[in-house]
């Protein structure tokens, strides 16, 4: 009897899983697309993660899908547009699945705080955005462009905040203190050098803080803040380091010379760049690091130290990027952006006007951005082809930053922090398509 219960119980079990397959639970989504200016966007595709037939909305942007099941990404799109939300994953029935569609290049929102922003944005995985600016201050910005916190540090924050692993926000200052902030804005500890900190930290795998100071000395911290050691170079230190993949740590000094330093801060070798260098070096692919100096030249130098090649113009260079087939993007002080093969040769240049001090991005799509002192921002794709361009209120020395969501960052001497809406959902693939590396300015090649 007791066998005969446990094989009713289990055919009808079996009756259960098969019926509910038959009968598969199926639902219907809708809304509507609208542009920027509130009117219907027409001609918008929309598309659906499971494989179901795309659809268009109709003359008033409404559009409307039956017959759904289980967990699905919806996702619009038109030539020419970028939406927000990107994509909308529903799982029941659902009649305000809205997108609205930006032109590329459009201004979502700037926040002004008052004063020059040199510092360049960093991105936590929370879409918080954080900077520096010459009022003293270390920000905290939400995605939708409103104040979270603010800290104020003894001078100007030129140096651009580095996120580690925890969250925690790692930063110079011009009053001589390197910082480490909470997510909360709390300070967790602060180390005094003996000069301007207006490089920004890298991170290694291991949590350490490596930092430059007018003092003259690169320093390494843990991530709690006790010094491991420092290295005296011949002169100040505005670069930024950026780390290889085999810990190797690379920073320009004013002394003209790139160093090269084992993690435990042993010298490896320095190679004579030029006169000053002030800007950060990029990694490549194969480990060349490429570095820019006062004396006009671009180098790649190969991981023993030795030269590879060197291009010169007539101008100073902005720290160089790295995109995904490996050509470096570089913007002059004579307002030219160059990219140069990953051999040495000029691939094609683009003349942006005024003096660039800002460095490259090199998006997902390809789109590289950079902004000058004429006061644009320009896009342009990987042959040179200008996509737009956005006249700011001021010129920009901060560097570009370009979020998951399409959100290129970047502040002003105005004193305002843009956010513009981009075709590119986050940076390039490249092995370094941002000033230092990454959205969260670690400067660690994976």
């Amino acid at each position: 009897m007791k066998k005969s219960r446990i094989g009713m119980i289990v055919a009808f079990t079996s009756l259960v899983i098969f019926l509910s397959g038959c009968f598969l639970f199926t639902y219907s989504v809708s809304g509507y697309v609208k542009s920027s200016s509130g009117n219907p966007l027409v001609g918008v595709t929309i598309s659906f993660s499971n494989g179901s037939q795309s659809v268009s909305n109709d003359s008033n942007g409404y559009w409307s899908k039956d017959g759904l099941s289980g967990s699905v990404e919806v996702t619009p799109s038109k030539n020419g547009w970028t939406f927000i939300p990107l994509s909308t994953t529903v799982s029941k029935s659902k009649n305000d699945v809205n997108f609205v569609g930006y032109i590329p290049g459009s201004l979502m929102w700037k926040y002004d705080v008052g004063s020059y922003i040199i510092s360049s944005p960093a991105i936590d995985d929370d879409g918080t955005i954080y900077f520096g600016a010459r009022n003293g201050y270390i920000y905290a910005i939400n995605p939708s462009g409103t104040l979270k916190w603010r800290y104020h540090t003894g001078e100007y924050v030129d140096s651009s905040p580095a996120i580690g692993q925890d969250g925690s926000i790692y930063v110079g200052s011009r009053d001589g203190y390197v910082y480490a902030l909470t997510t909360s804005g709390r300070l967790k500890w602060r180390y005094h050098t003996g000069g301007y900190v207006t490089s920004s930290p890298a991170i290694g795998r291991d949590g350490t803080i490596y930092v430059g100071s007018y003092d003259h000395y690169l320093y390494a911290f843990s991530p709690m803040g006790s010094l491991k050691w420092r290295y005296k170079t011949g002169e100040y230190v505005y670069s930024s380091p950026a780390i290889g993949q085999d810990g190797t740590i690379y920073v320009g000094s004013y002394d003209g010379y790139l160093y090269a330093l084992t993690p435990s801060g042993i010298r490896k070798w320095r190679y004579k760049a030029g006169d000053h260098i002030y800007s950060s070096p990029a990694i490549g692919q194969d480990g060349t690091v490429y570095i820019s100096s006062d004396s006009k030249y671009l180098c790649a130098i190969n991981q023993n130290g030795t030269l590879k090649w060197k291009y010169s113009t007539s101008g100073k260079f902005s720290s160089p990027v790295v995109g995904p087939d490996e050509v470096i993007y570089v913007s002059s002080y004579y307002g030219y952006l160059y990219a140069i093969n990953s051999f040495g040769t000029l691939k094609w240049r683009y003349h942006i006007g005024g003096y660039v001090s800002s460095s490259p991005v090199v998006g997902q799509d390809g789109i590289v951005y950079v902004a000058s002192s004429y006061n644009y921002l320009y896009a342009l794709n990987s042959n040179s082809l200008l996509k737009w361009k956005y006249k700011m209120e001021s010129n920009v020395v901060s560097n570009p930053v370009i979020s998951q969501d399409g959100m290129l960052y970047i502040g002003s001497n105005y004193g305002y922090l843009y956010a513009f809406i981009t075709s590119s959902i986050g940076i390039a693939s490249g092995s370094w398509p941002m000033f230092h590396h990454d959205v969260r300015h670690t400067g660690l090649k994976p």
